[in-house]
Formats: C-alpha cells, structure tokens, sequence
C-alpha cells in the first residue's frame, strides 16, 4: 500500500525493520500499557470513604428501607 502511495523503499524497509523490533518486543513491552484497565489504587493511597462504605454493603442482604438510607449516606458522603 505505501509503495502504491508513493512511499520510498528505504522509507518502507525501515517501517517493516521499526515494526519488527516493536513485534518482538510483544504486548507487555508496550510502554503505554492497556487502555481499557481501570487504575488501581495505591496501596498506600486511602478509599474515599464513599468507596470503602460500598465494599462492606450487602445489597442481597438489604430491606428496601435499608438500600435507601445506605444510598442517601453515600450521597452525602459525595456531597452530591
């Protein structure tokens, strides 16, 4: 396709030898990483409280009454 477009061999030679190099370096070689994960928090950095008050909810377990009150305590954690 480059060579279609136009492209020089040496120019194109040089791609395919970058390309193979970044091939061989496989997918953990890449420096930017997987976009789609979600970042983990530092072990040493602290949950928003809101966060730590989701973990230890037990929504099976919860009365209608109960998910509400939880939910208007988190809100007002958030300040929303």
């Amino acid at each position: 396709m480059a060579q279609l477009a136009g492209v020089p061999g040496p120019v194109i030679r040089s791609a395919k030898r970058h390309l193979a190099e970044l091939e061989q370096l496989g997918v953990g070689g890449s420096p930017q990483g997987d976009l789609f994960a979600t970042a983990a928090p530092a072990e040493t950095e602290a949950l928003h409280p809101a966060l730590e008050a989701l973990q230890v909810l037990e929504p099976d377990e919860m009365t209608p009454r109960q998910a509400l009150d939880a939910i208007y305590s988190i809100r007002k954690m958030l300040r929303i």
